[in-house]
């Protein structure tokens, strides 16, 4: 199965060493439409609705690594505990055009606590850009 990613599971950053490398095929880079937030007290960002552009990527998994992605964020099927909420989402190239629908996790804001813990929009629209320009 194909899914989008944007935040710590991204390629060189610290989930996707322990997630996806070696583990999953590269398909490509793509946008959603929303917005990027810090958390505080976090190292991984949450994804808001939104109109701004923001970069991810798009990997093949299998079954078992998909299901780890779910552990990870936090994600049970119906459960109003969720960190994270996977949803059908469209993902879209540079211009604005359709690439594909596939499986996104948008940050649970309606759970008790999540609200509090958001900070400020990463401005980059871009996680991977964030965390560079926040390391050096």
């Amino acid at each position: 199965m194909k899914l989008f990613v944007y935040g710590s599971l991204r390629m060189g950053l610290y989930n996707y060493e322990l997630y996806l490398k070696g583990k999953s095929q590269f398909i490509g880079y793509g946008y959603v439409m929303g917005e990027l937030y810090t958390l505080k007290e976090r190292s991984y960002p949450a994804l808001l609705p939104g109109n701004s552009s923001i970069l991810g990527e798009i990997y093949e998994v299998d079954e078992a690594v998909a299901r780890a992605i779910d552990v990870l964020e936090e994600y049970v099927p119906g459960s109003s505990e969720n960190e994270y909420e996977k949803l059908l989402t469209h993902i879209l190239d540079e211009q604005g055009r359709l690439l594909d629908t596939l499986p996104v996790y948008w940050y649970h804001v309606e759970k008790p606590g999540n609200r509090r813990l958001l900070n400020e929009i990463i401005q980059e629209h871009d996680f991977t850009a964030y965390c560079q320009r926040n390391i050096d």
